[in-house]
């Protein structure tokens, strides 16, 4: 009798993991490391997940799971303080530079393409509840539009959610809001001239080719 419930017990753990196990195999790369943490041991071993992290291959994915992301921050959004407030679970991955974009202001801060040009970035990891804290900041998607971007990150290409304004001319900031973007500038150690130079041609209302 207990040999006899053995085995059932054995074919019954069968009929229920089998199917389970097909169904991992089908679902999609993402799926299958965050949608049942079990399900990613039987599917992967450290060498696969090594070679997917070396393939840059679903890279956000496997950083951070759920509906978190990556964002990129270049003004004002810079500030620690700033951030700390607005976005109390955000949390900053890293420095880069976004390479062939240039620093603008339209009364506030935004990037255009130029090529040739750089703009040194705070990249942050998000939660869902930051970025709605972040869209009614930025006014989207009226004022800015969001955009995914590519970034060096700590010797990886990772995407990236980056707000952008729609139009407009440009105007120099507030000095209050310059200031708090220089804070963010020197605490992150980044080059103030590009800050002071974005400053002065917005002064001098300078007009230029966009470089897509």
């Amino acid at each position: 009798m207990i040999l006899l419930m053995k085995k059932f017990k054995l074919i019954l753990l069968i009929a229920v993991f089998l199917p389970l196990f097909s169904f991992a195999k089908s679902m999609p790369l993402q799926e299958k490391i965050f949608g049942n943490g079990e399900l990613a041991i039987l599917e992967f071993d450290k060498n696969s997940i090594d070679k997917i992290l070396d393939n840059n291959e679903s890279l956000p994915f496997i950083s951070h799971p759920t509906n978190s992301k990556m964002y990129i921050a270049y003004g004002s959004n810079l500030n620690l303080e700033q951030m700390a407030f607005r976005c109390p679970s955000a949390e900053v991955v890293g420095a880069s530079v976004m390479r062939n974009w240039r620093l603008v202001f339209k009364g506030v801060a935004t990037i255009e393409r130029c090529k040739g040009s750089s703009v040194p970035v705070l990249v942050w990891h998000i939660q869902p509840s930051d970025e709605e804290a972040l869209d009614a900041y930025e006014g989207w998607p009226r004022l800015y539009r969001k955009e995914s971007v590519r970034v060096r990150l700590n010797g990886r290409q990772v995407r990236a959610m980056v707000y952008i304004m729609n139009g407009g001319r440009e105007s120099p900031p507030s000095p209050f809001y310059y200031g708090t973007i220089h804070l963010g500038y020197e605490s992150s150690g980044f080059d103030t001239n590009i800050l002071r130079e974005a400053l002065i041609r917005s002064k001098k209302g300078e007009v230029y080719d966009r470089k897509d």
